[in-house]
């Protein structure tokens, strides 16, 4: 038996496309140039009719995401936002504070409460989001609040596209499509049109996966890199961008005078998390100030996975209401759906991603109610669905597509705008 008999992906059913059957390292990783001298490869296609499609869809999800939030808080007679004419409220709340304090005014350099205008809580925050708000907002001289909700629509679309070119290159055209709207139009997909940091995070994620599926080790490296800079999850980029890369240099033959090539640009992505922290904790002069914030401000730490089962259990045994329940079996549809994705056996840099995600994730100590929302980078959930209904008959395909679409639409629209700490 061949050594990449066991990690091969199943060919997929017909879909009306042309079949790929995919290397567990990546389609990609075999018949491409293995030179390092064009890492904007990754780019090519973007303007082709499918790419566009890919991000008129998720436009068109986003729109109809936010008409929907507008009639909710337009027409509720109670709730955090009852009677907002727009949905520019419900878009511009609780984290997005935060970063509007970082663009405009920059972290704190002092951890004494009272002692300066910035909370010390605010370097809880990674810089790359309101670094992005603070750019845009003076080269196209705007404010900070519009600079942030284009950030984030610029942002989604380009996480869409890259996604759909990832999958497209993977499974197929239709499969990527699919992908696409079930990724916009998932729970708390709303959030990709907020002033929170998921969508330029899930752009450079997403981007930097393409690199790595087409073995651009320095363009994959630096967009982990910057994936890094946007929020502590992208740990689990830059872990996925070595773990290709070192799987992709050992079946090449493991050669010693290669490792530095292949290894490098993908170990210098790992630098941007414990970076900041370390910087921000030579600013305020103390190390781990970081991680106190965190604690304190929002109870966000490390246990590996315990305040996760105690949360369900509580859930479970307490007669939750029916907000709590829909996020407890969110959570375990999640668990559930990175299964199917082992079993289909999809694409080892995904695996990898969407692993490292869930531990990181599951083993922290964050709110119950933050987990829907933080799932939305985590793209490795909705592909396996995705092969799953692009298998069945059109008529199916409709009968599935739909209540997702629907349910995901008017689950993020309503905990934005009325049950309290719904992000």
């Amino acid at each position: 038996m061949s050594s990449h008999t066991l990690l091969r992906h199943r060919p997929t059913p017909d879909l009306g496309l042309r079949h790929r059957t995919v290397d567990a390292v990546s389609s990609g990783f075999r018949g491409l140039p293995r030179n390092l001298g064009r890492p904007l490869g990754w780019t090519r296609g973007w303007l082709r009719p499918s790419s566009t499609l890919a991000a008129t869809l998720f436009l068109l999800v986003r729109l109809a995401n936010l008409v929907l939030l507008t009639l909710i808080v337009r027409n509720r007679h109670s709730g955090r936002y009852s009677g907002t004419p727009l949905f520019l409220d419900p878009l511009r709340d609780w984290d997005y504070g935060w970063f509007m304090t970082v663009a405009q005014h920059g972290y704190p350099s002092t951890l004494v409460p009272g002692a300066q205008v910035v909370d010390p809580h605010a370097i809880a925050f990674f810089p790359g989001y309101p670094g992005a708000i603070w750019l845009v907002s003076k080269v196209l001289r705007m404010q900070s609040g519009y600079a942030a909700l284009l950030v984030s629509a610029v942002a989604g679309t380009v996480a869409a596209v890259a996604l759909y070119q990832l999958v497209r290159d993977l499974y197929g055209p239709r499969v990527g499509l699919v992908s696409v709207l079930l990724w916009s139009a998932q729970p708390m997909g709303i959030v990709l049109s907020a002033g929170y940091s998921e969508a330029l995070f899930c752009a450079f994620a997403f981007t930097a996966l393409r690199a790595t599926q087409r073995r651009q080790w320095w363009a994959a490296g630096v967009l982990a890199f910057l994936a890094g800079t946007v929020r502590c999850q992208g740990l689990a980029v830059a872990g996925t961008v070595v773990a290709c890369a070192l799987l992709a240099w050992w079946r090449d033959g493991h050669e010693p005078r290669r490792l530095a090539g292949t290894l490098g640009p993908a170990a210098f992505s790992l630098a941007a998390v414990p970076g900041y922290i370390l910087l921000i904790g030579l600013r305020v002069g103390d190390l781990g100030g970081w991680f106190r914030m965190e604690q304190d401000g929002w109870h966000s730490g490390w246990d590996g996975g315990r305040t996760t089962l105690r949360q369900i259990w509580d859930t479970a045994a307490a007669s939750p209401d029916f907000f709590m329940g829909v996020v407890v079996v969110l959570g375990v549809i999640a668990v559930m759906l990175y299964g199917f994705a082992l079993a289909e056996r999809l694409w080892f840099g995904l695996l990898v991603y969407g692993g490292l995600s869930l531990i990181q994730l599951y083993g922290s100590t964050v709110m119950a109610q933050s987990r829907p929302r933080l799932l939305v980078p985590v793209v490795t959930l909705v592909v396996p669905l995705a092969l799953v209904i692009c298998r069945a008959r059109p008529v199916s395909r409709v009968l599935v597509l739909v209540p997702l679409v629907l349910f995901g639409l008017w689950y993020g629209a309503y905990a934005l705008s009325v049950w309290q700490l719904g992000i």
